[in-house]
């Protein structure tokens, strides 16, 4: 005995329902996870730019014409922080922790390379823009905190 046809229409209009939240769930966890890869990426580039001011600073122009546009370009940086901060916390709490530890440290010890910098004379010429004496390597290990968050974060979307 054959089911009646309205049956297999519901059947059909189930099954044809189930495929379209499946795909629309696939679609939306897709693009969540795209807008945090990137947002963290954007995060990290901030800290990473911090981290080169020390440099920036230390092999500025000896006529201090560029002196405002490090500060500028600094206070760009330093509201990039507080922004990518603020949005983690938001969109990823425990990633948003590491991230604050991370920037906390990075304004502790490249800020301390920022203002040794200032107060030593601009460069005067192409020997000066070797910096060989300022050492970040103390924020490893915070820098790769950051980063097992962030991949934690992901293996749980996986």
């Amino acid at each position: 005995m054959s089911a009646p046809i309205w049956e297999s229409a519901l059947v059909a209009a189930l099954v044809a329902s189930a495929v379209s939240l499946t795909t629309l769930w696939w679609n939306s966890r897709q693009s969540r996870l795209d807008r945090q890869r990137k947002l963290f990426a954007e995060a990290y580039a901030a800290v990473a730019e911090y981290r080169e001011f020390p440099f920036i600073i230390r092999r500025r122009d000896s006529t201090g014409m560029d002196r405002s546009t490090i500060h500028r370009d600094l206070s760009r940086v330093q509201v990039a922080l507080h922004r990518y901060e603020a949005m983690l916390r938001v969109e990823a709490p425990t990633v948003a922790a590491a991230y604050a530890r991370l920037v906390a440290e990075t304004r502790r010890i490249a800020g301390a390379e920022i203002s040794k910098a200032w107060d030593l004379p601009a460069a005067a010429d192409d020997g000066d823009m070797h910096v060989a004496d300022v050492d970040l390597s103390p924020l490893d290990s915070h820098e790769s905190a950051f980063l097992a968050a962030t991949r934690n974060q992901f293996s749980r979307w996986s």
